[in-house]
């Protein structure tokens, strides 16, 4: 009888043990999942934040070079009338509720001209008096 009950105690102990293992790995597997959840949202924030920030970005340094004499009268008029068109392809693009890749890129593609453009006017010798 000693004997079985040692047995008994041994086996409950290892159950305990193995019971032990489970909850640190479903632990250890919760922990990850949210982790990676946390992360992904963190990126998906930043990007979207990004998104947002950029024609108003343009304005800001139109704005600003206009401010500083760094643009001319006329080189400011052109680049905030630029900078108005594409928001207006941009409201027309996402009118249909459906954006193709194709629009996606050519207005991509017209955002990476214009803010070219607005260093280029900045950094050219023409001052405004």
């Amino acid at each position: 009888m000693v004997g079985y009950s040692l047995l008994k105690y041994n086996n409950d102990i290892l159950l305990t043990i193995k019971t032990f293992h489970m909850k640190i790995k479903s632990l250890i597997v919760v922990a990850i999942l949210v982790a990676t959840t946390i992360n992904v949202t963190a990126q998906t924030a930043g990007a979207e934040a990004k998104k947002v920030s950029t024609l108003k970005n343009d304005r800001f340094r139109i704005k600003q070079g206009a401010q500083s004499g760094q643009l001319t009268r006329k080189e400011t008029a052109v680049l905030a009338k630029k900078t108005a068109t594409l928001k207006e392809e941009k409201q027309e693009i996402k009118a249909d509720g459906v954006v193709t890749t194709e629009e996606r890129k050519d207005y991509r593609k017209d955002k990476k001209r214009l803010s070219k453009k607005i260093y280029r006017q900045k950094h050219d010798n023409q001052t405004r008096p």
